[in-house]
């Protein structure tokens, strides 16, 4: 399994347990790696919300102007990311985007532009003759003006100011850059790092603390994970508090060393509602093994108290659980189940 297909089935799991604020997080991670990336994962999980068997807890939206939302069965709207522009333009609304979307046309100063890699005009491009490219680096990426030197596409660095004001390094030919410095964007408020080493095989991390903004408020904390040898090591993690017509605190960890590994989270809302927290925890080896529990608690217009579990191995396995369910309604099950409807949806 390579390290998209492990951020796909993680983001399966997140939108069927309801997960919309990891959902969020995760999505934006995959609009600043890749951006046609996360547009595949749009339009596949869209796929799933048409299937009626569907039991996604958490359901992605996208607005008219690309900005992307994932909604919990609160019908909270978390932001997600946005979808850019020149991509709209080509394909044109996001629901309708092809298979296989045409790749973005890199931006000037982007490691995609030759001129900004160092490298000639292609045969027969431009003028003719010994061709010396500009070290300097000047133009508007991701709403940041960008103000570098570029030598030969071996070594890089500079600054951005805008939206993203931070300093950077790295190397075209490596296909690495290293960045750090404050954000000021709708997506995050606050500092901010990110590293992608060899095209992120060796690492592709990201670190955040601050703000996130919300359709409806915010969260405020701390967030960041990391892939390494091209998806063999992930972890991350993310602490804080969501702020707004939801108010309370929310963290969680997960790691995986190839197919083991293991996740936990735990949150408290308050809100018009009532109040609600849970934790839930995962341990295994997917799909070979596995144990998953978790506990539930809820006062106001949905009431309940309850622990499950479940645990396979293999292709069968067995769920159970006991405590107050929906409106205070005493009962305890334990019964069989296929993997498959629990791996494979």
């Amino acid at each position: 399994m390579d390290a998209q297909q492990k951020i796909e089935r993680k983001f399966d799991h997140e939108l069927r347990d309801g997960k919309s604020v990891d959902a969020s997080i995760g999505l934006q991670h995959e609009f600043e790696k890749d951006p046609r990336e996360a547009l595949a994962i749009i339009q596949r999980e869209q796929k799933k919300e048409s299937d009626p068997n569907n039991k996604d807890k958490s359901t992605i939206s996208v607005a008219k102007n690309g900005d992307v939302f994932v909604y919990g069965s609160d019908h909270a709207g978390y932001y997600a990311g946005s979808i850019p522009k020149e991509f709209l333009a080509k394909q044109g609304p996001a629901t309708q985007v092809a298979e296989q979307p045409t790749p973005l046309a890199p931006p000037p100063g982007s490691p995609g532009d030759s001129a900004a890699a160092g490298q000639a005009p292609a045969p027969g491009q431009g003028d003719s003759g010994f061709h010396i490219p500009s070290p300097i680096q000047i133009g508007v990426h991701d709403g940041s003006l960008q103000l570098g030197v570029n030598l030969f596409g071996l070594i890089k660095g500079g600054i951005t100011l805008g939206e993203q004001n931070r300093g950077y390094v790295g190397s075209d030919v490596l296909k690495s850059e290293v960045s750090a410095g404050v954000d000021l964007s709708g997506r995050h408020i606050g500092p901010a790092v990110d590293a992608n080493l060899l095209n992120g095989d060796l690492l592709d991390g990201h670190g955040r603390v601050g703000i996130d903004p919300m359709r409806h408020g915010a969260i405020i904390g701390a967030r960041g994970d990391a892939n390494a040898l091209g998806g063999i090591i992930q972890a991350g993690g993310h602490a804080g508090a969501e702020v707004g017509p939801q108010f309370g605190p929310d963290a969680g960890g997960y790691g995986y060393l190839g197919a083991a590994g293991a996740e936990a989270n735990g949150q408290a809302k308050l809100s018009s509602k009532g109040i609600r927290a849970g934790v839930t925890g995962q341990v295994g080896a997917e799909p070979y093994a596995g144990v998953a529990t978790g506990a539930k608690v809820a006062i106001g217009t949905r009431n309940e108290a309850h622990v499950d579990a479940r645990t396979h191995v293999g292709s069968e396995g067995i769920n159970g659980g006991i405590g107050l369910y929906k409106q205070l309604r005493p009962g305890a099950y334990l019964t069989g189940y296929s993997a498959a409807d629990y791996l494979d949806d």
